[in-house]
């Protein structure tokens, strides 16, 4: 019965303690963010990231709610993954990824929001570097300074070095 207890008390210590001790160290490293934002103002975030030591689970801050399903995948294998909230903050945890390069996938709708006439606003927290897709035919009107853009297949690309950026754009109106 003692033995019984003490596995218990390890058990529930280990899922409590764990997934800080998971967040605290980072056995990987953030490669990109790409940010692909879709007309209705929803964004689809993907980190890039090279996992760099064998691990059960590693956590990457989301900063904001990701909307589900979130997906994980290499070129290797699909991961499981789950959304925790831990001290105010979302984490998204990977499952038993392998070493090398993952994707981790997530739609949000908490980045933009959208004023009067037609401007939309997106909020980034950038923390390597990212890649911005503006909507198909969207337009920046309010772009940081110190920054790459281009324009491909009908979208601005923007390229954002680590930091916090707020972009305007407006979308042009389709005609019925």
């Amino acid at each position: 019965m003692k033995r019984l207890l003490s596995v218990l008390l390890i058990l529930l210590f280990l899922a409590l303690v764990l997934p800080t001790m998971i967040i605290l160290s980072q056995p990987y490293q953030e490669l990109k963010t790409i940010y692909d934002i879709q007309r209705d103002g929803t964004i689809v975030v993907t980190h890039v990231l090279n996992v760099t030591q064998n691990v059960v689970s590693i956590a990457i801050p989301t900063y904001v709610k990701p909307l589900e399903p979130v997906t994980a995948y290499s070129t290797k294998d699909a991961y499981a993954t789950e959304i925790k909230l831990i001290n105010g903050t979302y984490y998204v945890v990977v499952y038993a990824p392998d070493l090398g390069i993952i994707n981790v996938t997530y739609v949000t709708d908490s980045l933009t929001r959208k004023t009067e006439p037609n401007i939309w606003i997106v909020s980034i927290n950038a923390t390597a570097e990212t890649i911005v897709l503006l909507p198909y035919q969207a337009i920046p009107i309010k772009i940081p300074s110190f920054i790459d853009l281009y324009e491909q297949n009908g979208r601005y690309v923007i390229i954002l070095a680590p930091g916090s950026y707020e972009i305007d754009y407006i979308l042009k109106v389709k005609v019925p």
